[in-house]
């Protein structure tokens, strides 16, 4: 399962990223971009949550930070909520909200940040957000692994290794 975890396109995305800016400390414009792309379908976008959460680092927030911060307001709302679930999970409420504001930027809030400013202003521990999670990783691998993004997706073949994604 592993292997198979990591063709997913949003897996090899998130670690482009990381790799990217562990070496330079910043991303590419295309690797920000395929982030934000994938962030746009729910199933990816929790997966991201439920990786990013449960490995929270300061260089997982520095990639989420240089990622934002490449991508155009319209764009960022989905990716922002990912910044902002992270930031509180290591303890910086203050860029959580910043991140949050940023989301509902261009439109009503999305269910996800509303939940999320919710969590944060209850004052409920950061560490509660692992639970929440687990519980998202669980529910959008169920979900992306059928019907989620493909390599197609990219312009490239599907996960299953065919050119057409046909089946």
């Amino acid at each position: 399962w592993w292997t198979r975890l990591q063709r997913l396109p949003y897996f090899t995305a998130l670690a482009a990223a990381i790799a990217e800016f562990a070496t330079s400390g910043s991303v590419t414009l295309g690797t920000a971009a395929q982030l934000v792309s994938l962030c746009e379908r729910p199933a990816s976008r929790d997966w991201l949550i439920a990786r990013t959460i449960l490995r929270a680092d300061s260089d997982t927030v520095g990639t989420l930070i240089a990622c934002v911060s490449r991508a155009v307001d319209a764009e960022a709302g989905p990716l922002c909520t990912v910044l902002a679930a992270v930031a509180y999970r290591v303890g910086d409420g203050a860029l959580a909200h910043c991140a949050l504001d940023r989301a509902d930027l261009v439109g009503p809030p999305t269910r996800l940040s509303t939940i999320l400013r919710d969590f944060i202003g209850a004052g409920l521990p950061p560490r509660d957000l692992e639970t929440l999670a687990d519980v998202a990783g669980q529910c959008s691998s169920i979900v992306a692994e059928p019907a989620g993004p493909t390599q197609n997706d990219l312009g490239e073949g599907d996960i299953t290794g065919s050119a057409s994604g046909a089946s």
